[in-house]
């Protein structure tokens, strides 16, 4: 995954999930940073929403045919 902004742009990488509390903290690495990311309830549900739209559902389930043919080609 990829930040960009006037800064510069990041690489970041997701290396695990778990649940604190009311919130999922996700521990990434934004570039060479070791990161927690907090997400609540409204942040959840707002990522629903978003991944829940026709085009983004499209290209998930392309990526996922790619993936499960084979065809999945490193960026």
């Amino acid at each position: 995954m990829k930040v960009s902004s006037f800064s510069g742009d990041f690489e970041v990488l997701i290396k695990n999930a778990s649940a604190e509390g009311d919130l999922v903290c996700l521990k990434a690495q934004v570039g060479v940073w070791d990161s927690l990311i907090y997400l609540d309830s409204s942040d959840l549900w707002r990522l629903t929403k978003i991944f829940l739209r026709p085009s983004v559902l499209l290209l998930l389930l392309k990526l996922s045919l790619r993936f499960l043919l084979g065809q999945n080609k490193a960026n």
